[in-house]
């Protein structure tokens, strides 16, 4: 369960190691939002799953953390080990890469560093090519500008890159109650630079590295009709500026109106469970009603539940299609009303009201 998206962003991708302690997270496959499993990028030697994960005020986290791996599993290794993982492009608005780590003590010879690609080509990363400071890299692996945050510390590393100023900044363990997403001041480091990227590449002698996200703005219509991700710009449904209900390219609302969610994974059979309050005993008319989105939807059949209390009461999505159940009197006997409509797509808000 992971519930921390900035406001006004969209998670893109996390990964927060939850795995068995002690495995090879080569072909491992949890975390969101991710288009492939974590697979080989350099020799034959990995990164594993720790026993513990970090911590870090104000950020929740989960799982355990991922830490170099002595192990060769095939031909010859030299001590780097490499793992990369895969999802969908960034190449516009703004776009944040965050990450807990703790590195080699200093950069050279390929490591310590972390390689954003565009299908095959390098386009930048973090880490250092020299030195002991955390830094930003270009495409070439060189340090373009470093922090004053030594790589073997543990640090919280927030990389924000601006694809319509090309500009990459990063901060180094910000703090997370004051620190802005939307409008962050005071960077450890920048360089004029926006690297677009659809995978990254994990290079280590030593060290680990925990709670990977990935987010990026979202975007709505300005008062102009133009595409924009400064959220205090946008227009919403009301026809007013503000962010909350936006428009987006499409006249379509691009965000639930609260801004916040809950994120739950079913590889990991999560879910949000609580008693039966006496104020859920309907004695008249009553609204159910939620935002909704799925990454992915079952089609085979099988139920994607969204709220309910078992087998005879249910709200959920059957066949990538709304579905609800409702008995009356008891749920062996009672009236029954089963109905559904209106298809769902994944990565998509949808808004639900059952009146």
């Amino acid at each position: 369960l992971w519930a921390q998206t900035p406001t006004n962003f969209d998670l893109v991708a996390y990964e927060g190691f939850d795995y068995v302690s002690g495995t090879s997270l080569f072909n491992a496959s949890s975390g969101n939002g991710w288009t492939s499993n974590w697979e080989q990028s350099y020799q034959q030697q990995y990164l594993k799953t720790s026993t513990t994960g970090f911590t870090y005020a104000g950020l929740t986290t989960a799982g355990k953390k991922a830490e170099w791996d002595s192990n060769c599993y095939g031909g010859s290794c030299n001590g780097i080990a490499s793992l990369k993982r895969a999802f969908p492009l960034q190449n516009s608005g703004v776009v944040y890469f965050q990450f807990i780590s703790v590195l080699e003590s200093s950069g050279g010879f390929g490591t310590p560093n972390i390689r954003l690609y565009n299908s095959t080509t390098l386009t930048g990363g973090f880490g250092a090519s020299t030195g002991t400071k955390m830094s930003i890299l270009n495409a070439g692996l060189a340090n373009l500008s470093s922090s004053s945050e030594n790589l073997n510390a543990q640090n919280l590393v927030v990389v924000r890159i601006d694809y319509n100023l090309n500009k990459t900044e990063m901060w180094i363990n910000p703090n997370l109650t004051t620190f802005d997403y939307s409008n962050p001041t005071g960077p450890s480091a920048t360089a004029n630079i926006a690297p677009e990227f659809d995978s990254f590449q994990l290079f280590m002698r030593s060290g680990s590295i925990d709670e990977v996200s990935i987010f990026k703005s979202i975007t709505g219509l300005n008062r102009y009709g133009k595409i924009t991700s400064t959220n205090a710009d946008f227009v919403n449904k009301n026809g007013a500026i503000g962010s909350v209900s936006s428009l987006g390219a499409y006249g379509k609302i691009t965000e639930p109106p609260l801004q916040n969610s809950l994120h739950l994974n079913a590889a990991s059979s999560q879910y949000l469970s609580f008693s039966k309050p006496s104020s859920l005993n309907a004695t008249g008319d009553y609204t159910f009603e939620t935002w909704i989105k799925f990454n992915t939807i079952q089609n085979n059949g099988v139920m994607d539940p969204i709220f309910g209390g078992g087998q005879a009461d249910y709200l959920s999505v059957y066949g990538g299609q709304f579905a609800t159940r409702i008995n009356v009197n008891n749920p062996c006997g009672g009236d029954r009303n089963f109905f559904s409509s209106s298809n769902f797509t994944t990565g998509t808000w949808h808004h639900i009201a059952v009146v």
